[in-house]
């Protein structure tokens, strides 16, 4: 059946009411947070009653200020004008489908690398790994998605790792991930992925050792770290009955951060502290700033996470902010980091590609099981229709 927009026109229109006077509270709230925000930038003991509270209230998690004023803007002092070794990592992933004539899954990692201010053409490294999920899984197609998600993840890092950690021109070399540095559910089910977790922590200390400016760029961020804060210590101040709640249930971190950051400044770096962070003893300390990618009256926030041994060093930090205002300006209309692009582009697994793939394996293990390979009756009907659909249009 089509959809019955007679029945989705009046939903879209009390949407838009519902939308519109969540507008208004939204405003008062980020009006609200704002001021909060900038009175706190003149207390100097913001760290100390934080430590208190979690004390008194373990398991909170939320951003931490270093020694810079929180609402703290910084210009970038120097400049990309030097050759950078870029390299920006990401992948791809056929999930395995048991209504496929083969069950399987596939990730393809790649690095796209790029010197700045040099003559010499961009290159791409690809990895592509054939998963074969174990037999008592085959149920399960959450189980394996999942799974094959995580060692994507993974695979871009041990990748970019191992590219990056081979260059030693004696120029300086910039590792981009896309998305956070952490991986958030390896540790979900920690004994069980106990293997991927020590690649990943290999990956990073290869990174470490050789002092490579790493970081991830997370586009359009959502995250509220900085709101936490600011809850915490709002509770910490008066014993209200929206003690325990969030204050600023409609904004996030980027919201504020808009209002004051101008274009091509970056915020005062926090830490980030995270329950995933401390789980052991070998996990990265993860901190973080906000930068302005957009224009004058059109602010765009990105949220840079960078490691220890990154935000450790101020002189990093700068030529890191330099290069990601260098490579968001090459997309000038949509302002995202080139190299991630192009990283994305050559990760991406295409559908003819899948297709030739799963009739290369069909072909093979038809010859040595002797057994005819084909997709499920439902699959097919679903393709015919597909078809008819793509004719008719």
């Amino acid at each position: 059946m089509p959809v019955n927009f007679e029945q989705l026109r009046p939903q879209i229109l009390q949407t838009e009411i519902s939308l519109g006077l969540q507008t208004k509270e939204r405003n008062a709230q980020l009006q609200e947070a704002c001021d909060f925000f900038h009175k706190l930038a003149s207390d100097g003991v913001v760290i100390d009653r934080l430590q208190k509270a979690f004390i008194a209230n373990p398991g909170k998690q939320c951003a931490i200020p270093t020694s810079q004023p929180i609402d703290g803007s910084y210009s970038v002092d120097t400049t990309a004008n030097q050759e950078i070794t870029v390299l920006a990592a990401d992948g791809s992933q056929i999930s395995p489908n048991r209504h496929e004539a083969v069950y399987f899954g596939l990730i393809n990692a790649a690095v796209f690398i790029f010197r700045t201010h040099s003559a010499e053409i961009p290159s791409v490294v690809t990895e592509t790994t054939l998963i074969h999920p174990e037999p008592e899984n085959q149920s399960d197609d959450d189980v394996d998605e999942n799974m094959i998600a995580l060692q994507r993840d993974i695979a871009e890092r041990k990748l970019l790792a191992k590219e990056a950690c081979q260059i030693d021109n004696g120029k300086p070399v910039i590792a981009l991930i896309d998305g956070p540095l952490e991986i958030f559910n390896i540790r979900q089910s920690f004994q069980i992925q106990k293997k991927l977790f020590e690649e990943y922590q290999s990956a990073i200390r290869q990174l470490s050792q050789k002092n490579i400016i790493t970081a991830g760029y997370i586009d359009r961020p959502r995250a509220d770290y900085v709101i936490r804060m600011l809850n915490i210590l709002a509770d910490d101040q008066s014993q209200s009955e929206h003690s325990g709640f969030s204050r600023y249930p409609l904004i996030c971190d980027s919201d504020i951060f808009s209002a004051f950051l101008q274009p091509g400044e970056r915020s005062s770096l926090f830490h980030l502290d995270s329950k995933i962070g401390s789980e052991t003893k070998d996990s990265i300390e993860i901190s973080f700033f906000y930068l302005n990618i957009g224009k004058t009256r059109q602010p765009v926030i990105a949220r840079i996470e960078i490691p220890s041994w990154t935000a450790q060093n101020y002189e990093s930090i700068n030529l890191l902010h330099a290069c990601i205002l260098e490579q968001t300006g090459i997309l000038r209309d949509n302002p995202y980091p080139y190299v991630l692009h192009r990283a994305h582009e050559s990760a991406l697994i295409q559908f003819s590609e899948k297709n030739r793939i799963t009739n290369l394996m069909v072909q093979n293990l038809s010859k040595q099981e002797k057994t005819f390979f084909q997709k499920s009756n439902k699959l097919m009907l679903k393709d015919m229709s597909n078809k008819k659909i793509s004719i008719e249009s």
